[in-house]
């Protein structure tokens, strides 16, 4: 009797945690927002403008507005010209809603508005293009160089278990 007492707890507190829903637009200057609870009922609002925490793939799914989908669409910088991003997380990785492609030298600014370093990452599934830690109340410029103007790629955006906060673009 103990032991399925402590399994159905167990379950309760598992399903119990509320996953923050993501909502991609084609519009990068809307900002997503979702409620999350912490522990001891403290409410914690993650916001998200440009970014998720869920990070693109290769795979076939459509976008699901308000919802946990992995955002698939591409961003063309020469077509669709400069993406904004922003995003405020407790202890989660966040990404762009976006993968870039269109040319092959790419500029982002970015501003660390928080308090701990954040790690900024250019990747692909098979790739790395760029990484660098920004420290806190710091504004700075990178250049990521691809091999192709077809090639596709997402920014990743970790504050290695610590909140992260930060606003930018990329052209």
């Amino acid at each position: 009797m103990k032991k399925v007492l402590t399994m159905i707890i167990s379950a309760m507190l598992l399903l119990s945690v509320t996953i923050p829903a993501v909502a991609a637009s084609d519009n990068a200057k809307f900002s997503n927002h979702s409620e999350v609870k912490a522990r001891d009922d403290v409410s914690v609002k993650e916001i998200y403008n440009g970014v998720s925490p869920t990070e693109p793939t290769d795979q076939t799914k459509d976008i699901t507005p308000q919802g946990t989908g992995i955002p698939t669409s591409v961003w063309n910088i020469v077509d669709n010209g400069q993406y904004d991003f922003s995003g405020y997380s407790n202890y989660q990785v966040l990404y762009t809603n976006y993968k870039f492609t269109g040319k092959t030298s790419y500029t982002v600014r970015i501003t660390n508005t928080g308090s701990s370093n954040l790690i900024l990452k250019a990747k692909n599934i098979l790739s790395t293009y760029l990484t660098e830690t920004l420290e806190p109340g710091h504004s700075y410029g990178f250049r990521v160089d691809v091999p192709s103007s077809t090639t596709q790629f997402y920014l990743l955006f970790d504050g290695g278990g610590s909140s992260i906060s930060f606003d930018g673009f990329i052209y």
